[in-house]
């Protein structure tokens, strides 16, 4: 009863804050969210330098490295080495005792290193089925084969310290090189060991790329380079994965331009790459403008004759232009579009326009 005659007494009351807190909830609800402003990301162009290197992967071989083959159908009487042994020039290896069986009495044949070096067993370098691969030296008594057009590989030896990295390099940085060039050798498995080379040896004739069809890479052909270890005197690196590094040279007051900025664009067909920019020319509008790219290093690259394209330092270049964001003031035929797609760098940007 008393909580009713408090309603009676003051209903009136309890009416305005009910309507107050109605009132709220209603202006609350149907308050106009703010507006989220779009950024488009751009990027203002400016004189830098860059210091350009040349990577290139490659597998490290022995300079010298001299297959013994087996002289003559036999079977393998004496071994007196083992991997890993180091042997002298002359130094006697194994004995053979030709022949097709026991019966057949011939003059033993001893074989002996034709340099100093270390011993490895020799490893067949072809991936099939079919490739037998030696864990192991051959075995006493074990029967070789000589006579044939595949004789036995019974051993190989290396001299240390003497290695060499084979690379490719592409059409567009083979004039960069030349021989006697100083460079250097990084060891995937070995981050620490750092080793001096120089080149000694660039092919004057290119190859085709065999994979050229399916790459991203802008060279159709390459040609094969060899680094030559110097004054190497270390733990053996033979068969291990290496970078060569090689400084081009450093590119002082150039116009620069970071790589998420650069577009490119591929003729299917052809294979051709043109790289574009697109330069701010009013708000949310921009150039379409062809560059032609120079040094480079892993975040920027050199703009080539940039005041006949109109550009300077100063200049802002959007660093995103999908959707309809940005309108694109461009000059190329749709034919040219129907035979080509465009794509950004692998290490541009995927999403430059914030919300």
């Amino acid at each position: 009863m008393k909580f009713f005659r408090f309603l009676n007494k003051h209903k009136g009351k309890i009416i305005i804050i009910l309507l107050i807190i109605s009132a709220g909830i209603y202006f609350s609800m149907n308050k106009k969210k703010p507006e989220i402003k779009e950024e488009i990301l751009s990027h203002t162009l400016k004189k830098g330098t860059i210091l350009e290197t040349l990577r290139k992967d490659g597998t490290i071989s022995a300079k010298y490295d001299t297959e013994i083959n087996s002289p003559a159908d036999g079977r393998i009487k004496n071994l007196y080495v083992k991997e890993g042994d180091r042997v002298k020039k002359g130094q006697k290896l194994l004995t053979i005792t030709p022949g097709q069986n026991i019966y057949e009495k011939y003059v033993p044949i001893d074989v002996s290193a034709p340099l100093e070096g270390l011993v490895l067993r020799c490893l067949n370098d072809r991936m099939s089925y079919n490739s037998k691969i030696s864990y192991e030296l051959p075995k006493e008594g074990e029967y070789i084969q000589g006579s044939s057009s595949n004789p036995t590989c019974l051993m190989k030896i290396i001299k240390e310290n003497y290695y060499v990295l084979p690379f490719k390099v592409g059409e567009y940085d083979i004039d960069k090189l030349s021989l006697g060039m100083p460079m250097n050798i990084k060891v995937a498995a070995k981050p620490d060991l750092k080793i001096d080379a120089k080149i000694s040896f660039i092919s004057p004739q290119p190859e085709i790329k065999e994979e050229y069809r399916w790459s991203d890479e802008e060279s159709k052909v390459e040609f094969i380079v060899v680094a030559e270890t110097l004054n190497y005197k270390g733990p053996i690196i033979i068969g291990l994965t290496a970078t060569a590094e090689i400084d081009l040279g450093k590119y002082e007051d150039i116009l620069v331009v970071p790589l998420n900025a650069v577009y490119e664009e591929r003729n299917i067909m052809t294979k051709n790459i043109k790289y574009f920019i697109y330069k701010e020319i009013g708000p949310k509008k921009a150039k379409k403008i062809e560059i032609k790219l120079g040094a480079k290093d892993e975040m920027q690259a050199e703009i080539l004759n940039p005041e006949e394209l109109g550009l300077k330092e100063g200049d802002k270049i959007f660093l995103d232009i999908k959707g309809d964001k940005i309108e694109v003031e461009e000059d190329f035929s749709d034919s040219k579009k129907e035979n080509s797609e465009e794509k950004k760098r692998s290490s541009g940007i995927f999403s430059a326009v914030k919300k």
